[in-house]
């Protein structure tokens, strides 16, 4: 098989901002390459509150010789909470040129709809065919499968779908997906979900995805859950951009729940030989982990809230 290959444009800066995610403070103070929604900034947010929940919703925005793209990573769970914080931070969906859904869960594409609704004009969303699974359950501890919401080509009429595999380049070629990622023996997916409720056939979730810009430092990369593992989707990138140097990895790791605490303290320590400069987790990626992370590495550790915005240049 031939070795897939991205050869993206380095940004001069790349911004992403948190539309959606698991947790909010307003009294966050902001850093060098940190900016955080807040009282002091913004007064009207005591009239229009930011809102959090289970999920996740970026806003990614390029910049090189003049241009600008803003593209948007996944949409949150609620059908209104993504849509109210954009408008809240100052952001015109209009100004977005296409969106990435990162997988096919509810607390990713809840809210796409409603965004795509907003913006008026068909933009291109680029997502994995195997998104669209009808059948998706998920075992809880009680050992009860429930069945999970699915999604529907129909709901998002809106956008212009772009079904893929592979990795699509996008923003004039200053951001890719990642297509679907290849497994490996450290990070063999996730545990719990299921393609039927008998529980015989394990569903892998290989509609996972992530997206990745490259800065003249090295490689931005943006996970949604991170079902293929954040390693194995880090150094996928790597072999996609044959590059080694990764600046910044953030989204969600799913290192929560039921994960197993080696597991966690292996993840970090595998983070840790990337060596980058910033790592922000979010979503899923849970407490236990993410307080491991600060503690492992203290000076890339930025903990995310909705309405925060990484700069990197």
């Amino acid at each position: 098989m031939r070795r897939l290959m991205v050869n993206l444009r380095e940004a001069e800066k790349i911004e992403v901002t948190t539309i959606i995610d698991n947790y909010v403070d307003l009294n966050l103070r902001g850093s060098r390459g940190v900016e955080r929604a807040s009282f002091e900034r913004w007064e009207w947010l005591v009239e229009k509150p930011l809102l959090a929940e289970h999920g996740l919703s970026l806003l990614i925005t390029l910049y090189r010789d003049g241009e600008v793209h803003r593209v948007l990573f996944d949409g949150g769970w609620s059908t209104s909470a993504s849509l109210q914080n954009m408008k809240t931070l100052g952001f015109n969906p209009s100004e977005i040129e296409a969106a990435v859904l990162s997988h096919g869960h509810m607390d990713h594409f809840g809210g796409l709809a409603e965004i795509l609704k907003a913006v008026k004009v068909r933009i291109p969303l680029i997502v994995h065919p195997d998104a669209f699974q009808p059948n998706r359950y998920f075992q809880l501890p009680t050992g009860k499968r429930i069945r999970l919401p699915s999604l529907s080509e129909e709901s998002l009429k809106k956008a212009e779908i772009v079904k893929s595999r592979r990795p699509q380049t996008l923003a004039s070629n200053l951001l890719a997906t990642t297509g679907e990622i290849e497994r490996t023996s450290f990070e063999k997916g996730p545990s719990g979900f299921y393609l039927e409720p008998s529980g015989e056939e394990r569903d892998f979730i290989l509609d996972d995805q992530a997206v990745f810009a490259k800065l003249r430092k090295g490689l931005v990369i943006i996970s949604g859950c991170a079902h293929s593992g954040i390693i194995n989707t880090i150094s996928y990138v790597q072999r996609l951009c044959q590059t080694e140097k990764v600046y910044a990895v953030l989204g969600g790791f799913h290192l929560g729940g039921s994960t197993p605490k080696s597991l966690v303290e292996e993840t970090i320590q595998r983070l840790k030989r990337f060596n980058p400069t910033v790592v922000s987790p979010m979503h899923c990626t849970g407490w236990e982990a993410v307080r491991m992370i600060a503690a492992e590495m203290p000076n890339s550790f930025v903990l995310n809230s909705v309405g925060s915005t990484l700069i990197f240049e």
